[in-house]
């Protein structure tokens, strides 16, 4: 039976539903800033525009909560590979392992070492290798 989330007024929603409701409103935010971003960035006093700015002064709660997420469903996938000892969770702790390290990176090459640590190529190298490890762990069926 599927679980349903009900507000004040007797309406209804199903988990799912719900987890999808908020999964598109991040995309559609997410979009919308990139592209504000992309329009002001192609506009004079982009280094200091109120957009740009503004985005920067969540670039390091952002880089947090992905840490913290990221870390915490890498430990429930090493406990799921722990007990079962499956392929799949097994690949999704890796893929997680390396989504980790990767925002590590980031965070070093951001306010540490600045441009030396982590460039495109890689970055994107790394993001290609987490979301092939984690369609191999959706299709592992142990």
């Amino acid at each position: 039976m599927e679980k349903k989330v009900c507000l004040n007024k007797g309406i209804c929603i199903s988990e799912k539903s719900l987890i999808a409701i908020v999964f598109a409103a991040i995309v559609i935010i997410a979009v919308g800033a990139s592209y504000a971003v992309t329009t002001e960035k192609n506009s004079p006093g982009y280094d200091t525009g109120p957009l740009k700015q503004f985005l920067q002064s969540f670039d390091k709660f952002t880089i947090a909560i992905v840490l913290i997420i990221g870390a915490f469903i890498l430990w429930i996938s090493a406990r799921a590979y722990q007990k079962t000892q499956s392929q799949k969770f097994m690949l999704i702790m890796f893929a997680f392992a390396l989504l980790v390290l990767e925002w590590v990176l980031k965070l070093i090459d951001r306010y540490y070492i600045p441009g030396q640590l982590l460039v495109d190529p890689v970055e994107n190298l790394i993001e290609l290798v987490v979301v092939a490890f984690l369609a191999l762990g959706i299709f592992f069926r142990k």
